[in-house]
């Protein structure tokens, strides 16, 4: 049978499927080697009616390969419904009229039971959206090309859940280990966004995993447990599964998508509380036929879980705190800073009250002068305000993992984390005299008063980063005013495959790229992409914000592309690249253990760092810097004599001459109060000095109509970093980086682990996504890392490109991610018996 193993999104009443290439059959494989599906998407327009009985319309992007061409395939169309107590199904007809889609929708008796199928019909004609293609040409779906299905749930399979939920495996094919991971990853994803925490149980999961399983061996050695069992050893998978299930049921009773009536596209409306993750477990034990209690096996599992939770509860992560900090923990700067509002503020007072009179000045219909909203901002606290540390911010609008309006003013994440026992042995790295913080002597924060000059660059480097973020073409645009023509470098083409991008020295940029892929003896292809779309994707794909897995959940996932890539080359599972191969449970066992453990370190010394140092955040700094020029006409000079991105500018506001620093960067999520009038939308921020001449419409207007921010000139006071609105930055300081420790620890274990440091095939390729933040405007691509460590590498200057780091943050943390990772490669020989 050729199956193919996809992710599949779901939404409220519409079917939206954004899919990722998994795995082929082996019959598949061997007859098209160079066939590969890396994405589809189908979305209808309008859901389903039953008075009409159809799908009004619908589109489907096909992203594949044939035969090492890139094909980025579309068609819309109309499917007709009918509707039975067992089934929905359709038959959707292509507007080319060559060729059909077959949509069977199949509901369950509980929302999580629905499940999709879409079968493309041979000899279907799309149109190639491929770049380089003349316009209209067009490309047949072949009879294997057919063969894509999107599951979400299909018998025999395993795991299946919407919400971009993963069909693993068919049955046969299922390890404990492995599904567990993808259970635990979707976990993450409905939980709060916490780094430490998501390491935290990714770890104990995977200790857990791996404790069950030795005991059932005689020479393998549990991590947490060390208890052996004289059950036959067919019970294992059982004996694991029932462990994993009452563990997640632990950790994730108190997520946001498992307590309330609160789950997005998924809300009863009852008024009772979903248990949404709770009754995903449960679906999962009874696909795989295990029992939860009451056999030898489940009951031995339940024990285990038991025993790890108790055992891990008081290891000084405040879990039956809910991970809250200590008491006397202080933060250095205690002031707020709101965010929508320029410069350094505190949160604006008596908002209802400015909303009332907004309205009342809008009903008078006087637009001769701007609404004056001096009077509601809250106080300018910049001369108390310690710049060498973190503040927290106030955020409008704030949402969890879910969706869920939470909090606005920032609450510090697990900054006492550093207090946690490591997994590999990092004693040596221990500072003797600052509690909780690791390899002291290897890292330096640049401060005001030594290294102002080091601090400035660094940050002014993450605001030219984000003057690239605009990818039209502007070359017959002038917006400043200027008189000639508008420069974009993000509307350029770059090459990011492996041959240009990558093969960094260890905590460094200065890489240049390699010619040949060291597997094939081949020359890497370019890669061509616009500037700004790749670094916009990549600050994307590796954010941490609302509905991400975090960095540790990024790397297993990682982990798990290389162990399909290791399935899939025929080379089997080879420990560390050597000897005979493992089973695959055992190999996927192992490998989780100690990335885990490394990633778990990974958190336990950054954020013991971040919370002795309190480092601060590029949007802190650089309104700082805004408000500093504009009170020093000689640091303004300097300041702007060190970037081409900076200017002093000068405009009259309520018939007073105002000074300020203006910044060429991304222009911000927000449009200004001359365009909105939503509440909750009122601008109390200076968008532009321009904002309401002719040339500043016109340009609001033009990325309007795009879909996108732009990059303008813009005030400083109002910067902002490339991120959701929701979102601005993450919870904690900056320094250090918490994704570049993650990623170079999570690196060096992939390297050991497999004995190369090079993906398998000395590629990989993986879909770029869709842009949230904003549009994409250009094609589809992938990213292409020929390295583990250039993958984490890319992971480390996202953090640039989003505003949310400077270099100060990252590349230390890279030096110290590597060591990390080998202490764990080390520490979890020691439990493995081959």
């Amino acid at each position: 049978m050729k199956y193919l193993i996809i992710f599949l999104c779901v939404y409220g009443p519409n079917l939206y499927a954004d899919c990722y290439k998994r795995d082929y059959s082996t019959e598949h494989l061997k007859k098209h080697p160079k066939q590969e599906v890396r994405q589809i998407q189908f979305e209808q327009t309008y859901g389903y009616s039953e008075e009409e009985g159809s799908f009004d319309t619908f589109e489907i992007y096909l992203d594949f390969d044939r035969n090492g061409k890139k094909i980025l395939g579309h068609a819309k169309g109309r499917c007709e419904i009918s509707r039975s107590a067992d089934a929905i199904t359709g038959l959707c007809r292509f507007e080319s009229g060559k060729g059909a889609l077959n949509l069977e929708l199949r509901p369950g008796k509980e929302h999580y039971d629905e499940s999709y199928l879409i079968k493309m019909s041979p000899g279907a004609v799309l149109e190639d959206l491929s770049y380089g293609q003349g316009e209209g040409a067009k490309t047949s779906i072949s009879e294997y090309d057919s063969t894509m299905l999107v599951h979400k749930d299909v018998e025999g399979s395993i795991l299946n859940d919407g919400r971009c939920e993963m069909v693993y495996a068919k049955a046969k094919h299922f390890v404990p280990a492995r599904l567990w991971n993808e259970v635990i990853l979707h976990s993450i994803r409905n939980d709060l966004a916490r780094p430490t925490v998501t390491a935290r149980n990714l770890f104990h999961l995977s200790a857990l995993l791996w404790d069950v399983g030795a005991a059932f061996s005689k020479n393998d050695q549990g991590y947490f447990l060390k208890e052996k069992t004289d059950l036959n050893e067919n019970l294992k998978p059982e004996a694991m599964s029932a462990a994993a299930y009452h563990f997640l049921k632990h950790r994730y009773k108190n997520a946001p998508a498992n307590v309330g009536d609160i789950v997005p596209y998924w809300d009863f409306g009852d008024g009772k509380e979903d248990r949404y993750l709770d009754l995903f477990y449960d679906k999962i034990m009874a696909k795989l036929g295990h029992s939860v209690k009451g056999t030898q096996a489940s009951d031995f599992g339940r024990s285990m879980a038991t025993k790890l939770l108790e055992r891990t509860l008081n290891d000084g992560s405040r879990e039956s705190e809910g991970y809250t900090s200590e008491p006397g923990y202080q933060l250095i700067n205690k002031q707020i800073l709101d965010i929508s509002q320029s410069g350094i503020t505190t949160p604006v007072k008596d908002v209802e009250v400015m909303y009332q009179d907004y309205f009342n000045y809008q009903e008078k219909g006087d637009y001769s002068s701007p609404f004056d909203l001096t009077p509601y901002r809250g106080q300018d606290f910049s001369k108390s305000l310690d710049l060498n540390h973190w503040v927290r911010l106030n955020i409008p609008g704030s949402v969890d993992q879910g969706g869920t309006a939470v909090a606005s003013e920032q609450s510090p994440l697990t900054l006492f984390w550093g207090k946690l026992p490591t997994f590999g042995d990092l004693s040596s790295f221990k500072s003797p005299t600052k509690e909780g913080v690791y390899f002291d002597s290897e890292i330096h924060l640049p401060n005001w008063q030594s290294d102002a000059e080091e601090v400035i660059k660094a940050n002014l480097q993450v605001a030219e980063f984000s003057s690239l973020l605009n990818p039209v073409d502007l070359s017959e645009k002038d917006f400043d005013g200027d008189g000639s023509f508008d420069v974009n470098p993000g509307s350029e083409w770059i090459d990011i495959s492996p041959a240009r991008l990558g093969n960094n020295p260890l905590g460094t940029n200065e890489g240049q790229g390699r010619a040949i892929n060291p597997v094939t003896g081949k020359p890497y292809l370019p890669n061509l992409v616009k500037a700004a779309n790749y670094y916009r994707s990549i600050a994307e794909f590796w954010a941490d914000g609302p509905e991400s897995e975090t960095p540790p959940g990024h790397w297993n996932t990682l982990a798990n592309y290389v162990m399909d890539s290791l399935k899939g080359s025929g080379n089997g599972f080879r420990w560390m690249g050597q000897g005979e191969g493992l089973p695959e449970d055992l190999y996927a066992a192992k490998l989780y253990l100690t990335l885990n453990g490394a990633l778990h370190d990974a958190a336990v010394v950054a954020w013991g760092v971040k919370g002795h140092f309190q480092g601060n955040r590029p949007v802190m700094v650089i309104r700082a810097l805004a408000k500093r020029a504009e009170e020093d006409e000689s640091f303004a000079r300097r300041l702007v004599a060190m970037s081409p991105n900076l200017k002093m500018v000068e405009y009259e506001k309520n018939g007073v001459l105002v000074r300020k620093l203006a910044i060429k960067s991304w222009r911000g999520p927000f449009r200004g109060a001359f365009y909105s009038s939503e509440i909750g939308q009122i601008e109390f921020r200076d968008l532009s000095f321009r904002e309401y001449s002719e040339k500043a419409i016109e340009e609001n207007d033009f990325y309007r109509e795009q879909g996108i921010s732009g990059v303008g000139w813009i005030l400083a006071d109002n910067w902002l970093p490339y991120q959701r609105q929701t979102f601005v930055t993450p919870p904690f300081p900056g320094f250090v980086s918490g994704h570049s420790t993650f990623s170079r620890a999570a690196a060096e274990v992939l390297a050991g682990v497999t004995g190369s440091e090079y993906f398998p095939s000395g590629l990989c390729e993986y879909p770029a996504p869709n842009l949230h933040f904003e549009s994409l405007l250009g094609e589809p691509f992938h990213f292409q890392w020929a390295t583990y460590f250039d993958a984490s590498d890319a992971s480390g200057i996202s953090r640039l490109y989003g505003g949310i780091h400077a270099s100060y943050d990252d590349l230390p943390a890279r030096v110290i991610g590597s060591k990390i990772g080998k202490k764990a490669v080390e520490r979890a020989a020691q439990f493995f018996s081959e």
